[in-house]
């Protein structure tokens, strides 16, 4: 089962989601966020929303990430201006295969930073099945000797499912290599820092921005390389099967036809 609630486990025919992270918004907009239904709206004016929306919220993603890739896309909240956003794609690897899942989020958020390095982590463990979940805490729980006086979101992923051994978020560096303390472990990402502009007293994340950029730059790298190896590996296939001697066999159809 590629996506699913750990409470309410089932295989829905989606295979487009959007990670929210707004705990300060409710429980229902943390986790993986598909469209249930779509309604057009009567008499909509100028300028109102077109359609009414009905969402199902999952705790988690579950499958072989097969792809990501990042794209600049006007925002939400004003069309004039973009921002990142980053695709992973994720690749059911249970006993009842289903449909593929595209988890959208924003490259530079909160949790789309961490996501980057949990992609990365995994890519370097070589660890196939991964098990990505989010977690929700509410006003009042308490973690550890701490009570929260504010909603706290979480995002973490596990090797194979949820039993597994959770993964440190990893991140390259220009070079394209992992970022490593002396210990060996992954570098964290830095803190942010408070800076003033105009007066006005706001946290800097540029640096941490720079790192996710310099990763997800290798991980469309890494996943573009991937790809290519397997078109050149069902090219061959085709050219090698081919029992009529077509010198004008077209490879690169055979490849596209191969991976429908």
């Amino acid at each position: 089962m590629a996506l699913g609630n750990s409470k309410n486990l089932r295989n829905d025919n989606t295979i487009f989601v959007d990670l929210k992270f707004a705990p300060n918004r409710g429980k229902e907009m943390v986790g993986f966020r598909q469209i249930v239904s779509k309604t057009p709206r009567e008499n909509a004016k100028e300028g109102e929303r077109k359609f009414d929306y009905a969402y199902q919220t999952f705790d988690y993603v579950e499958g072989e990430i097969v792809n990501f890739r990042v794209k600049d896309e006007p925002r939400f909240d004003d069309p004039n201006e973009k921002e990142l956003m980053g695709y992973m794609t994720v690749r059911d690897v249970g006993e009842t295969v289903g449909p593929d899942v595209v988890v959208r989020f924003p490259l530079l958020g909160q949790a789309g930073r961490k996501l980057v390095g949990l992609i990365a982590a995994a890519v370097e463990a070589r660890a196939g099945c991964v098990h990505i979940y989010t977690n929700f805490a509410d006003v009042g729980a308490k973690l550890g000797d701490k009570v929260l006086d504010k909603p706290q979101a979480y995002i973490n992923a596990k090797i194979g499912d949820a039993r597994g051994e959770k993964l440190t978020p990893l991140y390259y560096g220009e070079d394209g290599k992992p970022l490593l303390k002396e210990d060996g472990t992954p570098m964290p990402l830095p803190m942010g820092e408070k800076v003033v502009v105009g007066r006005k007293e706001i946290w800097d994340f540029s640096k941490a921005d720079n790192m996710v950029g310099q990763t997800a730059l290798a991980l469309v790298e890494h996943f573009r390389r991937d790809e290519q190896q397997h078109h050149d590996v069902a090219a061959g296939t085709e050219a090698d099967s081919d029992s009529g001697g077509d010198d004008d066999l077209d490879l690169e159809e055979a490849a596209r036809a191969a991976m429908r």
